[in-house]
């Protein structure tokens, strides 16, 4: 872990969507935000990879979804978090 005198550093990290959840099962990102924070991560968003190539849904990147919206993610996908090193 990193410190900047008494600050902790935090980063970004794109990790993969089974690490948190099950794939092709349709969850809130509700679920997404509470499977994260048992590791001490913070999600932030997600990346649906089927639309990487996409600009018209940002290359299949949501940052701060709709904690309520359902979801169902792939095998591909990933979850957006800020964490530790």
């Amino acid at each position: 872990m990193q410190e900047k005198g008494n600050e902790k550093i935090r980063n970004l990290f794109i990790i993969p969507i089974t690490r948190n959840i099950k794939p092709n099962k349709t969850v809130y990102f509700y679920t997404v935000l509470e499977s994260a924070a048992q590791l001490n991560e913070t999600a932030i968003g997600y990346r649906i990879t089927a639309q990487s190539a996409d600009s018209e849904n940002h290359f299949g990147v949501k940052i701060n979804p709709v904690k309520s919206n359902s979801i169902t993610f792939s095998l591909n996908d990933f979850i957006i978090v800020v964490a530790e090193d």
